[in-house]
C-alpha cells in the first residue's frame, strides 16, 4: 500500500477503536497480528480496547502527529478519557507495520494512569 493509505489504515484504526465501534478490529488488523506489549495477539488486543472503552463514559480522540515510512505508521495521538466528574489524559505513541491492508505489528508506548 502507498505510504498516505497506510496512514489513512492507522488513523482510522485509532478513531474506530477509541470513539467508534471496537467490533470492527478485524476491518484493521490481521488475524496474525503480533505485538511485544501484554495483550500479545489481535484478540488480547480486543480485550483491552472493549475494557479500556467499557471504564469511561466518553473518550475523544485527537491526533497530534503521524508520520510514515515504507511499511511502518508512527501515530502520536492522546485520549481523554471523560467519567463523571473525572477527566484524564492518555499520551501515547504507537508504531505500527503494514501488510496486505491491514495492521500486522504495532507497539506502544504512553502514559497509564490505572
Amino acid at each position: 500500500m502507498p505510504i498516505e493509505q497506510n496512514k489513512s489504515l492507522v488513523r482510522r484504526f485509532f478513531e474506530e477503536m477509541i470513539t467508534g465501534d471496537v467490533e470492527r478490529l478485524d476491518e484493521y488488523v490481521a488475524e496474525d497480528f503480533t505485538t511485544a506489549n501484554a495483550w500479545k495477539n489481535r484478540d488480547g488486543l480486543r480485550k483491552v480496547m472493549k475494557d479500556f472503552r467499557a471504564a469511561f463514559s466518553k473518550l475523544e480522540f485527537s491526533l497530534l502527529d503521524i508520520i510514515a515510512e515504507e511499511d511502518k505508521v508512527a501515530i502520536h495521538y492522546q485520549v481523554t478519557c471523560i467519567d463523571q466528574d473525572s477527566r484524564k489524559i492518555i499520551t501515547a505513541v504507537h508504531i505500527d507495520r503494514i501488510a496486505d491492508g491491514k495492521i500486522v505489528e504495532g507497539y506502544a508506548c504512553g502514559d497509564s494512569f490505572y
